[in-house]
């Protein structure tokens, strides 16, 4: 049995005219921006991507793709990983702006990572591994005991500043980064494999967050090689911070907050480039 009424050759004209419509709005965008931008708006049924949806349905229409709406504010980066390299992509929410209710922080990246023809089984030879930190403040401290078992504390570094002191001094040691939303736990390539999609050039996460446990938030994004791959690879990082019960207009907020963020600039109209 046929059915004839969906499928790729229903769904690939339209996401590619999508797809061409955003590029050509963006002033300074790439192809993998217009790509991460249209995975990143798509909206699954389920909230989870499958063989069958994909990441979801593609938004209605270009203004559903670039604008934000009153309780949103969308940020974007751009740039490349060296082979071995992290890069760490500020979550421009201010402290004091939200600071009831839920927040929710949604991210897409995608990778243009180096391919390697010889291994159809290992065919990228970089990846891409995200890694959440809700709250720069928080720190999990740890030391082993005299059986070799390593405890654990996490603490507040202004909230627990005393305890964090003598803890110190008995020889607990502090990490390098506050505590991830994973809890720092490092899966195994396996693990990642199963779970995460490890070695898959797109990433597409959502987190729901109090908003009193959120303090400067943070993204790190790390280029892991495979086989001792050298190189580099360009992304395209797109974040998405909402809050349903702020009030007010939380894009003008965040905009006025860092004055560094400018708004995307669009053409007015689209432009063909023909080479002749």
């Amino acid at each position: 049995m046929k059915v004839l009424a969906h499928g790729t050759s229903f769904a690939s004209p339209l996401v590619a005219a999508l797809g061409g419509q955003t590029l050509g709005s963006l002033e300074r965008g790439t192809a993998l921006l217009a790509r991460t931008l249209l995975i990143h708006t798509a909206r699954h049924p389920a909230d989870e991507p499958d063989n069958f949806l994909g990441h979801g349905i593609i938004a209605p229409s270009l203004d559903d793709v670039l604008r934000c709406g009153e309780k949103e504010v969308t940020i974007i980066f751009q740039g490349e990983l060296l082979s071995k390299r992290q890069v760490k992509l500020p979550i421009l929410l201010p402290p004091d702006v939200v600071t009831s209710g839920k927040v929710a922080v949604t991210w897409t990246v995608a990778a243009l990572p180096p391919v390697s023809a010889n291994h159809p089984a290992d065919y990228t030879t970089l990846c891409i591994q995200d890694t959440f930190y809700p709250n720069s403040q928080v720190f999990s401290f740890t030391k082993k005991d005299t059986l070799g078992k390593q405890k654990t504390r996490k603490l507040h570094l202004k909230e627990d500043a005393e305890e964090i002191k003598k803890l110190v001094a008995d020889g607990w040691r502090k990490p390098a980064f506050p505590t991830s939303e994973s809890g720092n736990a490092y899966p195994t390539e396996h693990e990642s494999r199963a779970l995460d999609y490890k070695w898959e050039p797109i990433v597409r996460r959502s987190v729901p967050k109090k908003a009193s446990s959120l303090h400067d938030p943070f993204l790190v994004l790390h280029a892991i090689p495979r086989h001792g791959a050298t190189g580099r690879l360009d992304y395209a990082a797109v974040v998405t911070i909402s809050a349903p019960k702020f009030a007010g207009d939380l894009y003008d907020a965040v905009l006025r907050r860092f004055s560094a963020l400018q708004p995307i600039r669009l053409r007015t109209e689209t432009e063909l480039r023909v080479q002749i």
